[in-house]
């Protein structure tokens, strides 16, 4: 295709000029959202920065070179399916910033340096490989979840103020690379490949959740601390509970699990602590100081069985 002026046709500033009949704002702010049309190949002539939304979802882009650099709202690149990179793309964002569902996407190289809302790049239908180029800072929720592809966590933000997402990813052997500090949540059930938990955030605002992990056969690695809930369940391989976070703000939870020992478990439960339906399980011992309910039943040489619910002071 041959240019019309300035541009041609796939590229922003030809639709934005020429078939929209706009003034052309290459380089310049933006006051509102921008949305670009599906058959986009290139975001030559948009905007320095948007003052709005930047949304160029199912757009034919191979890259995001010319793309805005400030977006003061949402970036929403989700389902592009030729999208393979995305350096050139916006530095800084206030909301949030999406680039799930993108199939030949295998790297996070050239994401924002900066994103207030959250981060979602992972999904069944996603490419991704590597968090290589994460953004240093996500201010609410990370989310790489549900990943066919995922190897490694390195490459994490260096900050999330929410929850970090990372279960259901199949092929994640290792925690190592996680961000050290998360505001919100902690999330990794569902990660088949995972025999420990060595690598995990060192600090979990809220809850930590490695549940349904069948081959996790350690506590090794588990935050120090976790100020909500912390949850191990349905883990058929897992055999112990040394390693677990020192201190447990609310509720610790290791039933239908194969633990044969409740040493090693938390200094401090603030919550309940439910050790139910572990049949390997031949002593209660070991039970740290738990300020909610203790359930579980403990079964005996005998066969009898022994029904705790007291509070352990």
């Amino acid at each position: 295709m041959k240019r019309v002026g300035k541009y041609k046709y796939g590229e922003f500033g030809f639709w934005w000029t020429n078939l929209q009949g706009n003034e052309d704002i290459d380089g310049k702010d933006y006051e509102g959202d921008l949305s670009c049309p599906v058959h986009l190949k290139s975001l030559y002539g948009c905007p320095r920065k948007v003052k709005g939304c930047f949304d160029f979802s199912c757009c034919r882009l191979t890259d995001l070179r010319y793309a805005p650099k400030i977006v003061d709202g949402d970036v929403d690149g989700q389902s592009c399916d030729c999208l393979k990179s995305l350096k050139g793309g916006p530095e800084y964002v206030s909301g949030d910033y999406k680039c799930d569902s993108c199939p030949m996407l295998k790297t996070l190289e050239g994401s924002p340096v900066y994103v207030g809302g959250n981060f979602r790049c992972g999904d069944y239908f996603s490419g991704l490989q590597s968090l290589k180029g994460s953004p240093r800072f996500v201010g609410g929720d990370f989310s790489c979840w549900r990943g066919k592809r995922l190897l490694s966590l390195k490459g994490s933000p260096v900050y999330v103020g929410g929850d970090y997402e990372c279960s259901f990813n199949h092929k994640l052997k290792s925690l190592k690379g996680a961000t050290a500090i998360i505001g919100g949540s902690f999330h990794c059930s569902m990660c088949e490949g995972l025999v420990d938990l060595n690598g995990s955030p060192r600090l979990v605002g809220e809850n930590f959740w490695c549940g349904e992990c069948f081959n996790l056969k350690s506590l090794e690695g588990a935050p120090d601390y976790v100020g909500g809930d912390f949850g191990c369940t349905f883990c058929s391989n897992l055999v112990s509970l040394k390693g677990a976070p020192r201190y447990v703000g609310k509720s610790f939870g290791c039933n239908n699990s194969s633990v044969e020992t409740l040493k090693g478990g938390p200094r401090y439960v603030g919550g309940d602590f439910d050790f139910s339906s572990c049949r390997m399980l031949k002593s209660a011992d070991g039970i740290g100081e738990v300020k909610g309910k203790i359930i579980g039943s403990v079964e005996s040489v005998n066969e009898s069985f022994v029904v705790l619910s007291a509070h352990k002071n």
